[in-house]
């Protein structure tokens, strides 16, 4: 009896420090999770950066996270404005599919998408929205958020008198004394600070959505001087300061991610939503430079798609300072982010692909599936604004001319002017200006019977789900 009670003394006490043991093992497997920054601006050109080639424009910060981890060269936005690109690397998956629709009418885009903060939250992360929503309504919440400063929940604000959509507090609007672009950061910065205190830290998944350097074209009258006189299109040196000051206050993050020693764990993304606008409206009475691409925001040419995209992972991916070739979408960050955090997606299939391999071993290639985009700026007889691309290869269809196409309910008997699809070899003809569709029949037919077939698979998993055509 006492040899019986001494080896069940024995066996408590290994399976309380068994216990302590695979407590420290899983807080220790937590802490080896990789917070992520994912930051977006809005309407930020290819040519808008340092690192693509901009000898004009200040970008250190930015510079420096492509210094630190990978420039992607082809990297494409989901879509070619920002509604519809947010959703689509929110969800990895075409927006098309989710009900919402940015065409002047806006749809908002179904929860029962596979919301990458959902998935984070469920896997034990932090999650947070700040500055920029635009995703259709406001349920943060149902999307996976659990806090969110919004600033610009639908298209754009203005950067001194902002509505400000907080977690638990009534809306309101900013007292004019803050930049919005710095309002963002320091919302950031506190976040981050407060959730390394937690006595029961996680790693945090912060989507930061800043609005610059969309219009209203405004900006601290400091950040303006150093382009002056630099005989610049009209608007252009506004432009360039607003993105300094973006630049600026990533750099404050980034300083706070050092003081906490979060930095080296920390993964930091870098895009565009969609290429930059060139407009009456932004006051633009010129292009500015754009890297030569055709096209610029709305439209699916390179112009509007081929946007900058910088990634960092001290820890993980080596400093090379060097341009990386690999064709991610905006499609495929919510596959890719979800696999460095060894979170297995749940619900609905990602149409994007993890591309984590490749991030962290750039001769490690990927295999890319064709990928199709559309813009429809309003309900069309016919499709336009459109493009495949498959490899090098990249099938385009313009946006037609449509006349009168409004009225108080938003569609009417329209007038359009039909256009023709357009071949081009990207490898050779980056700018898209030579039309080889003639000389490659087979490789047209194709690439578009797999935008036919894509685009009847859309379109009816979104009536499904809104209960409307897009493109009736």
């Amino acid at each position: 009896m006492q040899t019986i009670k001494w080896v069940l003394i024995y066996q408590r006490i290994y399976a309380s420090l068994s216990l302590v043991i695979l407590s420290v093992v899983t807080v220790d497997a937590k802490d080896l999770r990789p917070n992520i920054l994912f930051i977006v601006a809005d309407d930020l050109g290819k040519g808008d950066i340092a690192c693509y080639g901009n000898s004009i424009v200040h970008t250190p910060v930015i510079d420096g996270i492509a210094a630190n981890g990978l420039c992607l060269d082809k990297y494409r936005s989901a879509a070619p404005i920002s509604g519809p690109s947010r959703v689509a690397m929110m969800t990895g998956r075409y927006y098309e599919r989710s009900g919402f629709r940015m065409a002047h009418i806006e749809k908002t885009s179904s929860l029962e998408e596979p919301w990458i903060a959902r998935q984070f939250h469920d896997g034990g992360y932090a999650t947070a929205l700040f500055g920029k929503a635009h995703i259709g309504d406001n349920n943060f919440k149902g999307r996976g958020y659990e806090y969110w400063v919004v600033t610009s929940p639908g298209g754009w604000a203005d950067y001194y008198d902002y509505p400000i959509l907080k977690t638990g507090e009534k809306r309101r609007v900013s007292d004019g004394s803050v930049y919005a672009t710095d309002f963002i950061t320091n919302e950031v910065i506190s976040f981050i600070d407060a959730n390394h205190k937690e006595k029961t830290r996680r790693p945090f998944y912060a989507y930061i959505g800043y609005t610059a350097p969309h219009f209203p074209l405004q900006v601290p009258e400091e950040e303006i001087t150093p382009y002056k006189g630099k005989n610049l299109a009209d608007g252009t040196e506004v432009i360039y300061g607003m993105i300094t000051r973006m630049d600026k206050n990533i750099g404050r993050i980034i300083e706070k991610l050092k003081d906490l020693e979060e930095y080296e764990n920390t993964i930091i993304v870098f895009v565009s939503d969609n290429g930059p606008t060139f407009g009456t409206y932004q006051k633009l009475s010129q292009k500015r430079w754009n890297c030569g691409l055709a096209g610029a925001k709305e439209f699916t040419l390179e112009g509007g798609i081929n946007v900058p995209c910088v990634v960092q992972w001290p820890k993980r991916i080596a400093a090379s300072n060097s341009v990386c070739n690999t064709s991610m979408t905006g499609l495929d960050w919510a596959p890719t982010l979800l696999d460095a955090a060894g979170i297995t997606p749940s619900g609905k299939p990602f149409d994007g692909v993890s591309f984590l391999a490749s991030l962290m071993n750039k001769d490690c290639k990927t295999s890319v599936p064709i990928r199709m985009w559309s813009y429809n700026k309003a309900y069309m007889t016919d499709i336009s604004n459109v493009a495949v691309i498959d490899g090098e290869w990249k099938l385009y269809r313009p946006q037609i001319e449509v006349l009168n196409r409004w009225d108080n309910k938003g569609r009417i008997p329209q007038v359009v002017t039909p256009t023709e699809w357009q071949l081009f070899n990207l490898s050779s003809d980056p700018g898209e200006k030579v039309n080889v569709i003639s000389s490659e029949p087979e490789r047209t037919t194709k690439m578009l019977e797999c935008f036919n077939n894509w685009w009847k698979e859309v379109l009816n998993e979104n009536r499904e789900i809104s209960g409307e055509d897009i493109n009736p």
